[in-house]
């Protein structure tokens, strides 16, 4: 190889470098100017606008709950991480992650009141990391069953060499951050503001909820 051409490849190399290291540096700034938008739309319940961004703070109330995958557990939601590793060096140095969760709605009761949360479809819990568990501890039929219900590749995920799977669990009682849109709607749970108006109740829709760690 030439000078020149070595030249010209440690260059662009270093360009390459940079734009990576520009992009991270753009998406981590953010990831933090979105965070300080959605921490100044904290309150308590009884606070909660009649419409727009809001985020609250309490104690998780199950109004329906369901049994976890891979424990068994009975709780008001769950997230999965399945990470699956290929057999090469590079693999294992950033194994591919599958997260995939269901959370119920339920209610959430502060020192105010207490709001409905209607959770995201997709994405909408994230708790304290998990360790992961070798996949062949768990119960394989429920955990099929939940990645094929959200459209995983089944086949492809399972057919990976070294395959764990980390399971967080929502269970009532638990303290939760909320993220969602708050309104006001109708509904017979409410409370009346004066004996004209119909029972209204406090709902947080599309709702992301991260569990808190004391």
């Amino acid at each position: 190889m030439s000078l020149s051409y070595l030249i010209a490849l440690g260059c662009l190399t270093f360009v390459l470098f940079l734009g990576m290291l520009w992009w991270r540096q753009r998406r981590v700034a953010s990831l933090v100017r979105a965070e300080l938008e959605r921490e100044k739309t904290r309150c308590e319940v009884a606070q909660l606008p009649a419409s727009g961004q809001a985020r609250v703070e309490g104690q998780v109330v199950a109004q329906e709950t369901l049994t976890t995958p891979c424990r068994r557990l009975e709780a008001v939601g769950y997230a999965l991480a399945i990470r699956s590793v290929g057999p090469g060096p590079r693999d294992r140095e950033s194994p591919d992650v599958v997260v995939v969760s269901h959370v119920n709605p339920f209610w959430l009761e502060d020192d105010s009141g207490r709001v409905f949360v209607e959770p995201r479809t997709t994405d909408g819990l994230s708790g304290p990391a998990s360790s992961f568990e070798p996949y062949h501890r768990l119960p394989s039929p429920e955990l099929w069953e939940v990645l094929e219900r959200e459209g995983v590749d089944v086949a492809g995920v399972l057919a990976a060499p070294d395959l764990s799977v980390a399971e967080d669990v929502l269970t009532a009682g638990a303290r939760v951050r909320v993220d969602g849109a708050a309104v006001y709607e109708v509904d017979t749970s409410g409370e009346s503001v004066s004996f004209r108006s119909p029972p209204r109740r406090r709902v947080l829709r599309d709702a992301i909820v991260q569990i808190l760690v004391d």
